[in-house]
């Protein structure tokens, strides 16, 4: 069986490998130049672009390396939410300079199980209820958030926008 036909932990000698290290060094330095010669040729098309495979790139490399671990069955559909979260961060990084509302935004992005209210997100932050009143209305005027239902089941929900 070759290589890359098998998982490493079915390689004999697992874990303890040797290699060559001149043999090593040759394959990691080709490694760099075709590397540069990416990054050359996306310079080409902006930061922007760049920045978004780099992400991409870093996001399958850590989703693949754990689905081998059988940490992770789905990597695709975790590469598609760090991508998002990056891409929002990237547009909006600039309208949210509140620490607190960053926090709100990022458990939101994550997935927050259940309903967001405000009362668990002044548990979760450790922060006063009209805080964080305060700062899920400013989200909200802001058109980050939307609130849902009324009295004590109002909760919120990442913006459609």
């Amino acid at each position: 069986m070759r290589l890359d036909e098998q998982f490493i932990h079915e390689l004999t000698g697992y874990p303890k490998f040797t290699w060559e290290p001149d043999v090593v060094l040759n394959l990691l330095t080709h490694l760099a130049v075709l590397q540069g010669r990416v990054l050359g040729k996306m310079q080409q098309f902006g930061f922007g672009v760049q920045q978004e495979a780099m992400l991409n790139a870093l996001a399958e490399e850590i989703t693949k390396s754990s689905e081998i671990e059988g940490a992770i069955e789905n990597s695709e559909e975790i590469t598609g939410k760090v991508l998002q979260k990056a891409v929002f961060w990237q547009k909006h990084s600039e309208e949210i300079p509140n620490k607190t509302q960053r926090e709100i935004m990022n458990r939101l992005l994550d997935g927050f199980e259940g309903n967001f209210t405000s009362g668990k997100a002044a548990k979760i932050l450790k922060t006063s209820q009209p805080t964080v009143n305060r700062m899920l209305s400013e989200l909200v005027e802001k058109g980050f958030l939307e609130m849902k239902g009324a009295g004590r089941s109002t909760h919120y929900v990442l913006s459609s926008r």
